[in-house]
């Protein structure tokens, strides 16, 4: 889920509260939650879901953000986002490509990348903190079934 995180980050800034839940529903053998639900408000004040479900086929991994004026929603098993306009009464869907795996691969080019030539990464571990921090937060608000802030 820490993905999920850093994307969220990096689309709206850094979240003040989270609160969620978490379970493993599957009888699949692996040692993790395979179904979580988020609800973390922003620093500038927006309400964003975060919704991931590794159980069900297709698998679930998505982000929707409401506003007053319409909403927003990522849904990556699809490869689309989805933007509805409540003024214009209308939903647009923009396709896009993205492959996870070759994602992995580019990460890794890029991290040697930097220890090769003494780069500084794109998102170095100042900001990684962060986002573990988050998802901390995250897992202590579905233990103790509680708001955390941040």
């Amino acid at each position: 889920m820490s993905q999920g995180f850093d994307n969220l980050r990096y689309i709206h800034g850094e979240a003040r509260e989270i609160v969620g839940f978490y379970d493993k529903v599957s009888h699949l053998e692996m040692d993790a939650e395979d179904v979580m639900s988020f609800v973390v408000r922003m620093a500038n004040g927006i309400l964003v879901q975060l919704y991931s479900d590794f159980f069900q086929r297709p698998s679930r991994n998505q982000s929707h953000i409401a506003g007053e004026n319409g909403s927003i929603d990522l849904v990556l098993a699809e490869n689309k986002i989805k933007i509805y306009d409540e003024i214009k009464k209308k939903c647009v869907e923009i396709k896009y490509n993205f492959d996870i795996e070759q994602m992995y691969v580019d990460e890794l080019k890029h991290y040697f990348e930097c220890v090769r030539n003494h780069k500084t990464p794109i998102i170095d571990i100042r900001d990684q903190k962060k986002t573990l921090e988050l998802a901390l937060a995250a897992k202590q608000s579905c233990d103790k079934k509680k708001v955390m802030e941040l």
